[in-house]
């Protein structure tokens, strides 16, 4: 076998050698002659017209399976539940109580302080009656709507006089309700043949009178002037 066949084989061993990854190539001999003694590589093929060497194939890496991807777990979202506001019962608003007639309260018009004898009798102040406080709840004929605070207050000293007299002279038709010192309310409606009241104290005792002017509807108001007097001629 001749040299050129020699290293054919050659060629085909080494190129065996490096597909299976076993040899590296080294720079080949030239020439056609003979191997020389002691070499350590292993000679280059010399080309030959005609024949070319197979490109030398680097064996691929085997590609290793790709895992299937694994779909983690969506997490869902929970609805928590609104917490629904617990109604508390409503308080039953107490009913306001109907406005009645007070003397502790200042009076609307004012005060006076008389002394049996006084001058000038009669004694005049003017006065708006009416208001939403019904009297009715006194009974005893009591009728008329007034304020809760008294029209006015008189705090009288007695005397050797008999009588005294409260009455009122208005635009309307009122009524009049005065609360003795002893504490005792008395009402009154017409007098003298007129839509005006008028109420007499015979022996009256010293001490405040409270006195409170009505009108017979609720809210509506009418002006007047109320009169002291210790005299019986003075009357509506």
């Amino acid at each position: 076998m001749n040299n050129v066949a020699w290293a054919r084989v050659i060629t085909v061993v080494v190129l065996s050698l490096v597909t299976v990854g076993c040899v590296s190539i080294g720079p080949l001999a030239s020439g056609n002659g003979p191997l020389p003694s002691g070499a350590s590589s292993a000679p280059t093929a010399a080309p030959t017209s005609g024949t070319s060497a197979e490109p030398t194939r680097k064996p691929r890496p085997s590609s290793s399976p790709s895992e299937a991807p694994t779909n983690q777990p969506t997490a869902t979202a929970t609805t928590v539940p609104t917490p629904t506001a617990s109604t508390e019962p409503t308080a039953t608003s107490e009913p306001t109580p109907a406005p009645t007639l007070n003397f502790s309260l200042p009076a609307v018009h004012g005060s006076t302080a008389l002394t049996a004898g006084f001058v000038p009798d009669p004694f005049t102040v003017g006065v708006t009656a009416g208001g939403d406080a019904s009297t009715n709840y006194l009974g005893g004929g009591c009728q008329g709507y007034t304020t809760a605070a008294p029209t006015f207050s008189v705090n009288y000293t007695s005397g050797t006089v008999t009588m005294l007299r409260f009455y009122v002279i208005g635009s309307g038709d009122t009524t009049m309700i005065v609360n003795s010192p002893a504490g005792t309310f008395s009402c009154v409606d017409d007098s003298f043949g007129t839509n005006n009241p008028t109420m007499d104290f015979n022996a009256p005792s010293s001490g405040r009178y409270d006195i409170w002017v009505a009108t017979y509807n609720a809210g509506v108001t009418i002006n007047g002037t109320l009169h002291v007097t210790e005299v019986s001629g003075n009357h509506p």
